[in-house]
């Protein structure tokens, strides 16, 4: 008897231990970056960005885009019938704070990509992280040419400054003929390359760089010395680098101080915001810009495709404002990742070859194609400011 009772309590542990070694398989899968397969509970998305600070309302509008997208992809019955989940992260524009989320991030290895930065300083910052821990990073605007080649699993879907800045010097040669050209910008990893490479490919092309003047992004509140130091260079075009609010400031102040020149800015200055504080002073000013604008007074000038108006439409209901670019590429970002889970399920390494495959994706930002460098090439999108609104620009 005592031996049958030994037999039967062997027979119950070797039981439990099978069980218990059963259920350890997906324990082991989520360690290796399985977790949130089909059978899962959910695809897990992050998303980091200035959601306070100075730069936050690039940074709601792009995490709201993405939002909209994921609701749309659970209300339609998720991926493959698994809803979609998205951890969200302020890094308040500061590279510290992004690193620190980064390794929040990437400790939950059933986040399968990250979406941020924002800025590029950020997306760097972070990148290193992502890459040590083969976690898809997914910028929807970082446009420093260092961030794709930071890893392989470095994905950006602005155009980096590397080809940007130069189609923007292209396009001031071509209007404006091989003028005197004059430069402020913000003291950013974006401002410093954006203008180092726009004013070497002016003087390529034959035009004169007068001078170059470098202010303190997020401090700088009086911009009038180095406006000064502008004017006295005479320049016939004044090229302004920085966030819309500061842009605006800096225009205002320049035409105080009656600088004259053909004023141009770039498509950070792109928002309804930036008509507000410029007002009159802003009418004239050419905007260089590769993403596109959905204000509704722009619109009026434009034909848009239908999942484009069908985005902008959405947006608006959703959040009350209207959708820019910023959000569109926000958006899209969501969205080729969607994609890319679909095609993959939840396996990380299959997630970024199925984003570097991306060819010929109409997006609502563009047309969108991956380069072998995960780079995407755009056309510019340029417009004008007359009579308080961004219109395609039509040179004069």
């Amino acid at each position: 008897m005592k031996n049958k009772s030994k037999m039967l309590g062997l027979l119950i542990s070797i039981c439990l231990m099978l069980s218990v070694l059963a259920g350890c398989g997906p324990a082991s899968e989520a360690n290796n970056g399985q977790a949130g397969s089909d059978k899962g509970k959910s695809y897990k998305l992050a998303f980091f960005g200035p959601l306070s600070g100075d730069a936050m309302q690039y940074g709601v509008a792009i995490k709201n885009a993405v939002e909209l997208e994921i609701r749309k992809v659970n209300d339609a019955g998720g991926i493959n019938g698994v809803p979609v989940e998205l951890k969200v992260f302020d890094d308040k524009n500061d590279p510290k704070e992004s690193v620190n989320i980064a390794n929040k991030i990437v400790s939950d290895p059933e986040i399968l990509v990250a979406i941020g930065s924002f800025t590029s300083s950020c997306s760097l910052a972070a990148a290193p992280v992502f890459q040590k821990n083969q976690v898809p990073l997914f910028s929807p605007t970082a446009s420093h040419p260092d961030f794709p080649f930071a890893g392989d699993y470095m994905f950006t879907l602005a155009m980096t400054q590397k080809l940007e800045s130069k189609k923007f010097a292209e396009f001031v040669i071509e209007q404006f003929g091989p003028k005197k050209v004059a430069t402020i910008y913000q003291n950013t990893d974006y401002g410093v390359t954006a203008n180092d490479i726009f004013v070497n490919r002016i003087k390529e092309l034959g035009g004169t760089v007068t001078g170059s003047e470098q202010f303190i992004s997020g401090q700088t509140k009086d911009y009038s010395p180095l406006i000064s130091n502008i004017k006295a260079q005479q320049p016939d075009i004044f090229y302004v680098i920085g966030s819309y609010s500061e842009a605006a400031q800096i225009i205002q102040q320049a035409k105080a101080l009656d600088l004259k020149a053909q004023y141009i800015g770039n498509g950070q200055l792109i928002r309804e915001d930036f008509l507000k504080l410029a007002g009159a002073n802003g009418e004239g000013l050419v905007v260089m810009s590769s993403i596109p604008v959905f204000l509704s007074s722009a619109l009026e000038h434009q034909k848009l495709s239908a999942n484009t108006e069908a985005f902008v439409n959405d947006f608006k209901k959703a959040y009350q404002v209207e959708a820019d670019g910023f959000s569109a590429m926000g958006y899209d970002s969501a969205s080729l990742i969607v994609d890319a889970i679909q095609k993959a399920g939840a396996d990380k390494k299959g997630i970024r070859d199925a984003l570097a495959q991306t060819k010929n994706y109409a997006g609502v930002s563009g047309n969108l194609s991956f380069m072998d460098t995960r780079e995407v090439e755009r056309s510019l999108i340029n417009y004008r400011v007359k009579d308080g609104t961004f219109i395609p620009y039509v040179r004069e």
